[in-house]
């Protein structure tokens, strides 16, 4: 999958007359899978090439840095999944103070409506906003769409598990720890990705019970406590069996984590995979963070929390 800074570098890869899909996109759920799907079939009437335009960072974390959200895919989850729905190429719009200055008329005509690649076709959710003050409306797009030569297909509202289908909703319920309903929404297990760093290594050496801490601050994590999980390592299709830890470690009298971290321990596994890019999907809460009294209780509670997840996974 090819990502690009500005939708003039799609030239350079082939792509002349592209369909873009334009959001953010955080999740790739059921709802934005919606508009990709649409922008896809818009693409193959259309006889072009389909495209994502999304922003980075998140527009919230500019316009009200205070409020920005946990985030629920890395950016390079966003692009394995949108590649997996049949984009061929992610652009990363970057979005600035100065960005989110820009009026409708002047955002679409700056980023989107060049000579080289040609835009024919535009895909968004029927109550997208855009521009300063969010003042562009789904109405206004088409207008400028017709002055510009390119077609706009807004996509319907997404409904399921009793509710419309958000960003907002997913980050909910995977706070509250409900991953059956952040996987209805998404549809697929809630994961994380971040890079393998060294943890404090007290599994390893104490208890046969090796760890590797998943680092990504920005990520939405679900409650504190165990779950069964499997790891896809690097972007890889074959996915790894194991559990995940999510907390600040407070046992043993080590000192705590300054902020809840992803330790994830794989069944049977011997590599390397420090400095390596790791997603954890969360399959099933095995129980809430604990204080053990002394290590032979840890070691006996790990035993009993692997030998669940085994049974949950592997069945």
């Amino acid at each position: 999958m090819r990502t690009a800074t500005g939708i003039a570098e799609l030239a350079g890869m082939g792509l002349h007359r592209v369909v873009a899909a334009l959001g953010v996109f955080d999740g790739v759920h059921l709802g934005h899978r919606r508009v990709i799907e649409g922008t896809v079939a818009l693409a193959a009437r259309l006889g072009a090439a389909p495209v994502v335009v999304t922003f980075r960072p998140h527009p919230r974390e500019v316009l009200y840095p205070e409020q920005a959200p946990a985030l629920l895919t890395s950016d390079r989850q966003k692009v394995r999944l949108l590649g997996e729905l049949g984009i061929q190429a992610v652009v990363f719009l970057e979005f600035t103070p100065e960005f989110a200055g820009l009026g409708a008329r002047e955002f679409v005509e700056r980023f989107l409506a060049g000579a080289d690649p040609r835009l024919v076709g535009l895909s968004v959710g029927s109550d997208w906003r855009f521009g300063h003050q969010n003042a562009g409306t789904v109405d206004l797009l088409a207008s400028l769409g017709r002055e510009h030569g390119f077609e706009v297909q807004p996509a319907t509202e997404v409904a399921a598990a009793g509710g419309q289908v958000s960003s907002t909703r997913i980050r909910a319920a995977v706070a509250e720890g409900d991953l059956g309903l952040a996987a209805r929404l998404l549809g697929r297990p809630y994961s994380v990705q971040g890079t393998i760093t060294h943890g404090k290594g007290l599994g390893d050496r104490a208890f046969g019970c090796p760890t590797a801490n998943v680092d990504e601050p920005r990520a939405q994590l679900p409650p504190d406590g165990v779950y069964a999980a499997v790891a896809r390592v690097e972007d890889a299709a074959v996915q790894l069996p194991g559990i995940a830890y999510v907390g600040r470690a407070p046992s043993m009298g080590a000192a705590a984590h300054p902020r809840p971290v992803v330790e994830l321990h794989l069944f049977d596994f011997s590599g390397d995979l420090y400095g390596r890019a790791v997603e954890v999907e969360f399959h099933e809460f095995l129980r809430g963070d604990m204080v053990f009294a002394d290590r032979e209780e840890l070691r006996v509670q790990i035993a009993r929390d692997v030998a669940r997840a085994r049974q949950i996974l592997l069945a």
